[in-house]
């Protein structure tokens, strides 16, 4: 997506993302932003290629603003790049989850959620409710930074109501 773009996205059925080399299966770069509605009743499975996010920056590009509150999303990071949040040297950018079924798997040295590998920060993570599991590639956070990155922040929210399993890469 552009700069300042936004999208607003409604998921019905199963759907499938996937990227080529330096490419973000959804790519939500720093500026840019998604949110996923919560009537979402489908699926999204978004795969990054090499240096790639699943959902977020493409190869040395931060992840933007990613907005879920339904459906069912499986994040699949690239080498070197988070599932959902930053691409190779990314940070994680703001990624906020509300609802729904959230599985993020960064690829080897990337953040489950949050730092791409070789120095991508976590960004900023808040989860109030749904179910999350972030699971880091080789060297990487399950949320918080990618390889040599640093931790970011996260938060549950005041009233948080949700399900995490963050486990980091072995």
């Amino acid at each position: 997506m552009g700069d300042n773009a936004s999208l607003n996205l409604t998921l019905t059925g199963n759907n499938t993302l996937k990227s080529g080399f330096d490419c973000a299966g959804l790519h939500i770069q720093d500026g840019a932003s998604v949110v996923i509605a919560e009537a979402s009743t489908g699926s999204l499975t978004a795969t990054g290629g090499a240096n790639a996010a699943g959902i977020g920056g493409g190869s040395h590009e931060d992840g933007g603003n990613i907005t879920i509150n339904g459906g069912t999303i499986i994040a699949i990071g690239g080498t070197n790049a988070a599932g959902m949040g930053g691409g190779i040297e990314g940070d994680g950018g703001n990624v906020v989850i509300s609802g729904g079924d959230v599985q993020a798997k960064g690829g080897t040295n990337g953040a489950g959620i949050g730092g791409g590998g070789l120095s991508g920060s976590g960004g900023n993570v808040t989860i109030t409710g749904g179910e999350v599991k972030a699971t880091g590639g080789v060297n990487g956070d399950g949320i918080g930074g990618g390889d040599q990155g640093t931790g970011g922040t996260f938060s549950t929210g005041v009233n948080g109501n949700a399900t995490i399993k963050a486990e980091g890469g072995k």
